[in-house]
């Protein structure tokens, strides 16, 4: 293995014993020496990649943010939503699919989930979602629809958290209607 290839796979178990000390113990609970006992890796060499463990964690909430966004656009990829609000409601579903398949991640993600933000043209998502306002003539109506548009994914994110560790206020597929109910309010209203 080359000396590039050892460097990632030391980081990527790192990053895989955070997730998992993080999960069982909780943040705070957690000490660096876990993740290096969990890695098999010595404490000194955590120090090499990361400054401390809040380094760690924010290099993780990237990263789990960037796997949840990456697989929703790889399921809108083939999808025929013209429209915002077919968009979102598709993005709404996808996210609620994850939610339950990864519901681990989702939980560690919480309200953390980190959404390119309103000005990342090079992120496939973000440009799928402007697409979907190509049909808008006007350029203000359609930077409103796409502000709305992202904070439907903060509410999104927010509302299967909640769904999904507290059973608040019902379970994700009973909040859906009531979630496509706002996503129709908001777009109309934009």
């Amino acid at each position: 293995m080359k000396l590039d290839e050892k460097k990632a796979d030391k980081k990527r178990r790192m990053m895989a014993a955070a997730f998992e000390c993080f999960n069982e113990k909780g943040f705070m609970n957690t000490a660096i020496n876990d993740i290096c006992s969990k890695a098999g890796v010595a404490k000194g060499t955590f120090y090499l990649y990361f400054e401390d463990k809040n380094a760690i964690y924010e290099d993780l909430i990237d990263h789990c943010s960037k796997l949840v966004c990456d697989r929703i656009y790889a399921a809108l990829y083939n999808n025929d939503a013209a429209s915002a609000k077919k968009l979102m409601i598709s993005i709404l579903d996808e996210l609620i699919r994850q939610g339950k398949e990864k519901n681990v991640m989702f939980r560690f993600l919480g309200a953390d989930l980190r959404w390119p933000s309103l000005s990342d043209d090079s992120n496939d998502l973000i440009m799928c979602m402007r697409t979907s306002l190509d049909h808008i003539a006007d350029e203000d109506r359609k930077q409103n629809d796409f502000r709305v548009m992202m904070e439907l994914l903060y509410t999104y994110t927010a509302v299967i958290h909640a769904s999904l560790t507290r059973n608040e206020p019902a379970d994700p597929e009973i909040c859906r209607d009531d979630l496509i109910r706002m996503t129709h309010l908001l777009l109309d209203q934009a």
